[in-house]
């Protein structure tokens, strides 16, 4: 026997399907879609760039091609002239994955972004709401729109090595052929892209790091277990070496790969990056009498590591299945050793000055907020017109008068009214709308300061609450409180996305209090707690109040 959310549970076998049997998804399903419809402001007529894509598909014998938001690093957010997602489909949220065939062309995302989607996306793209009972997978989709024989497309520099040779596998299986295509076709049609930034990296000082690279490394050695690591993360580049850019939007990271060996430190990284006082800060002429940093081109990173097979100086090579599949295969098979990379365990353990930092940080982010917050209440109670895109460059202007300030850790999440409905809402010219005393102001903003980052979202309203305002505010913050107290089964490997539906039962007025925690439901809340433990964990719930 085992609890489960107050409930008393007994294992055993559950064969119910979370997701159901997948479905024909149509493009009747889409918001706005049908004859004379008004189309959204911000939606984008991608039929010209997804034509020239088909042309280069039909060019590469590639039957299908996919691509998804990533960059060649795995990162959230990415470069202007990485967002290939956005230049195909129109969509610019931070997760999705798009699949286009010579008749049909698909969008996967998830919940945070189906409202922002739905509006982005032009009438001719299927969207795939992830998660949602029936949705086939991208892969499950291929498989059903594709015959056997086909060949599928991508660009295994974006895609990790464990979804590359999960998804080559799966396709497989159904005699569909993965092409390892090292050219973009996006890129290829992509004719105005954007340039990477040239801005150089910079030192982050002792007095913010803590501890010296130098350091930093030997610790790395030890706990590599191999002869060499390869690191393409760029937040523990930046970590690891003490260095700090501005490559991607909202993060103060710079391109590159670091080769960590026994014998030797290796930073592939643009020439631009690299200025006089980082070669002083790496030793880079000084080998002969300290731990060094060599510098190599950017792009001789593949090179560097099929070189590798040669060096009989290194017999064993660990590589992360999260990285790029271009790198992974890249590592020499009969030297590689595939594990997690342990700067990722050594990143989250702050030392002293970094804990230091990260409450300063958090301190000068809640001066500035609370004096932006207190100048805006004010404004718009004496009728000053504030819209949302005035009030969130109004707020960076407040963070950037703190001391230390590098830029905003996020693109701000500004919203009045119904936009504070959408999920990872982004205020465009299109949809600002004016802040008035009549509904919730929603604010989600972060900065990143030399000495910690900060992600802080409030809800706020300047008159007067009407009773359902007041009710859904109420309920949100029940659910959040409900979240908060979950205990976990012990054996279970759980995560936010398996818990989400504890979040959000409080939906109508039924209410029963279990363990001291009070659910509501459109249902019985029972079913849903029923739903929860038999379809995330496999458990048959014995429904009695304890």
């Amino acid at each position: 026997m085992q609890r489960c959310g107050g409930v008393v549970v007994e294992r055993r076998e559950v064969t119910t399907d979370w997701h159901g049997n997948s479905r024909e998804v149509t493009l009747d399903e889409r918001f706005n879609c049908s004859q004379g419809d008004i189309q959204p402001p911000n939606r984008v007529d991608t039929a010209e760039r997804v034509a020239r894509l088909r042309q280069e598909m039909a060019n590469y014998g590639m039957d299908a091609y996919f691509v998804n938001t990533n960059d060649q690093h795995q990162n959230e957010y990415v470069s202007p002239p990485d967002e290939r997602v956005k230049y195909i489909s129109g969509f610019s949220g931070s997760a999705g994955m798009f699949v286009i065939t010579m008749t049909q062309q698909a969008l996967w995302t998830d919940g945070r972004y189906f409202l922002q989607a739905d509006s982005q996306l032009d009438c001719n793209w299927l969207l795939m709401k992830s998660g949602l009972e029936g949705v086939p997978s991208l892969l499950e989709w291929i498989k059903e729109v594709l015959p056997s024989g086909s060949r599928v497309g991508s660009d295994p520099a974006i895609i990790t090595a464990l979804q590359w040779m999960s998804s080559e596998s799966s396709l497989a299986d159904s005699g569909i052929i993965l092409v390892n295509e090292a050219t973009n076709l996006v890129d290829l049609i992509w004719t105005d892209r954007p340039p990477y930034s040239s801005d150089p990296a910079f030192v982050l000082d002792l007095a913010f790091a803590g501890k010296t690279w130098e350091e930093k490394v030997d610790d790395v050695r030890v706990a590599q277990g191999a002869d060499m690591l390869v690191v393409t993360e760029l937040d523990a580049i930046a970590w690891l070496l003490n260095l700090r850019g501005s490559d991607v939007p909202y993060n103060p990271v710079f391109r590159g790969y670091v080769l960590v060996g026994q014998d030797r430190v290796q930073l592939y990284t643009p020439s631009e990056k690299i200025t006089p006082e980082i070669e002083a800060h790496l030793h880079v002429a000084d080998c002969g009498v300290s731990i060094c940093v060599e510098i190599l081109p950017y792009e001789n990173i593949v090179d560097g590591l099929t070189g590798l097979e040669t060096d009989s100086s290194v017999s064993s090579i660990l590589v992360s299945t999260s990285s790029s599949y271009s790198i992974f295969n890249a590592v020499p098979s009969s030297k590689r050793v595939t594990g997690e990379n342990p700067i990722h365990n050594m990143k989250a353990q702050k030392n002293e000055v970094e804990r230091v930092g990260m409450r300063r940080a958090h301190v000068k982010d809640a001066v500035a907020l609370c004096d932006f917050l207190a100048f805006l209440e004010s404004e718009v109670v004496s009728g000053v017109e504030w819209d949302e895109l005035s009030a969130s460059n109004k707020s960076e202007e407040f963070r950037a008068e703190q001391l230390d300030f590098v830029s905003l850790s996020f693109d701000t999440i500004s919203a009045f009214g119904p936009n504070g409905a959408v999920i990872h809402y982004k205020v465009e010219e299109s949809t600002n709308a004016l802040i008035d005393t009549t509904s919730l102001y929603l604010i989600d903003s972060g900065a990143q300061f030399l000495d910690g980052t900060t992600d802080v979202t409030r809800t706020m309203h300047f008159g007067d609450p009407d009773p359902f305002q007041i009710e859904a505010y109420t309920r949100v913050l029940k659910g959040q409180l409900d979240f908060a107290d979950v205990v976990f089964p012990a054996s279970s490997r759980t995560s936010n996305y398996n818990i989400d539906i504890l979040a959000r039962r409080r939906e109508e007025q039924i209410e029963n209090k279990v363990d001291g925690v009070y659910m509501k439901s459109i249902r019985d809340p029972w079913e849903n707690v029923q739903e929860f433990c038999t379809l995330q964990f496999g458990l048959s719930v014995d429904v009695q109040m304890r």
